[in-house]
């Protein structure tokens, strides 16, 4: 799974969005001296916001301390894969607040 530059400040901005206490865009994570997310680790986090009991059953529950391929395959073994990749391309088709909105409830 891969994404370009544009759809990962895409992904950041819903992250930032959903989480006004967070700090996942480049700006936010320059203003307060923070390394930005790179591709990988928003796709990472994008999918244990999107899954919010993603980890509830493992010891560690920060995604960032996985590889891609490993939240993958929790997703897969979850059954939430599909779901969160038809979430995902929702998301980078329809760029807009009414998407997150809507991607909200479908969360929820």
């Amino acid at each position: 799974m891969k994404i370009n530059n544009e759809e990962r400040k895409i992904i950041l901005e819903f992250l930032q969005w959903n989480d006004h206490n967070g700090c996942y865009t480049d700006n936010n994570c320059k203003g307060k001296e923070i390394k930005p997310l790179g591709k990988k680790d928003t796709l990472k986090i994008f999918f244990a916001v999107v899954n919010n009991d993603f980890f509830k059953d493992k010891d560690d529950d920060n995604p960032l301390n996985f590889t891609l391929l490993e939240i993958i395959k929790i997703s897969k073994r979850s059954n939430v894969y599909f779901s969160t990749t038809l979430k995902l391309t929702m998301l980078l088709r329809n760029n807009n607040i009414e998407t997150y909105k809507k991607l909200i409830k479908m969360i929820g």
